[in-house]
C-alpha cells in the first residue's frame, strides 16, 4: 500500500474512502508517480525499467482497494464515537456491501422478511360449477307471465332455470307476441357494467 493510503487514524481512513468515492483519482500518490517517472527516465537497465513501469502502472491506478479496506476496518468504531449514522454514509454514496463489511446492518435497502409460513391443514373444497336446470321455453314463458312486477332475464333464470340464451329467446318471443313489454333499465342495479333491462307482463 502506498504512503497515500496509510492511515494514521480512523477519521483519516473514513475521509480517504469518501474522497475516493467522490473522486477515484484522489488515491493516486502524485509524489510517488513523479519519482517513478524521474527514475524511469534515468534507468538504463531493461529489467530495472520493467520493474519501474510496473510500479508506475500501479501508482497511476491508485490503491482503491486499500482505502476501502481502511474504511471497513475503522468506520464503525469511528461512527459510533462520533454519532454518525449508517444512513449518512449511504447518502454519501457508500455501497451497502461495504457498510455491511464494516459492521453496519446495511438494512436500508433490504427487502422485508417474509412472514413465517403457516401450515395449511385443509384446503377449501372447490365445488364444480353447476349447470342451470334444463327447462323448456314454454316453462320459461309461463314463469315470466306469472310475475307480478318488473323482472329481468337473470331473475327468470334464478326462478325457473335455463341458460341465458334460452331465457332471452323466450322473452323475445313473448315480446313479439305482445304479452310482455320493455320496462327500461333496472334502477336498483349498482354493480359494474351496463344495467340489465327489465320487462313486465302486459295486463289486458
Amino acid at each position: 500500500m502506498s504512503d497515500h493510503v496509510t492511515v494514521s487514524s480512523p477519521e483519516v481512513a473514513v475521509r480517504a474512502y469518501l474522497n475516493f468515492l467522490a473522486d477515484p483519482s484522489s488515491v493516486r500518490d502524485v509524489a510517488q508517480i513523479g519519482r517513478l517517472h524521474a527514475e524511469l527516465s534515468e534507468a538504463t537497465d531493461p529489467i530495472r525499467k520493467l520493474k519501474l513501469l510496473s510500479e508506475l502502472e500501479r501508482a497511476e491506478a491508485g490503491d482503491g482497494e486499500g482505502v476501502k479496506l481502511g474504511f471497513i476496518l475503522h468506520a464503525k468504531g469511528w461512527a459510533d464515537s462520533q454519532g454518525v449514522t449508517e444512513a449518512a454514509f449511504r447518502t454519501m454514496g457508500v455501497p451497502d456491501d461495504v457498510l455491511k463489511a464494516a459492521g453496519f446492518s446495511a438494512g436500508g435497502r433490504r427487502m422485508p422478511a417474509s412472514p413465517p409460513a403457516t401450515r395449511i391443514t385443509r384446503l377449501p373444497t372447490v365445488m364444480p360449477k353447476q349447470r342451470a336446470p334444463k327447462v323448456s321455453i314454454e316453462q320459461i314463458k309461463r314463469h315470466a307471465l306469472s310475475q307480478e312486477g318488473p323482472f329481468t332475464i337473470r331473475s327468470v333464470m334464478e326462478g325457473v332455470g335455463g341458460s341465458p340464451a334460452t331465457v332471452a329467446k323466450a322473452v323475445a318471443e313473448l315480446q313479439e307476441e305482445g304479452r310482455i313489454a320493455d320496462a327500461g333499465p333496472d334502477p336498483e342495479y349498482s354493480a359494474r357494467g351496463k344495467r340489465p333491462n327489465r320487462f313486465e307482463v302486459v295486463r289486458r
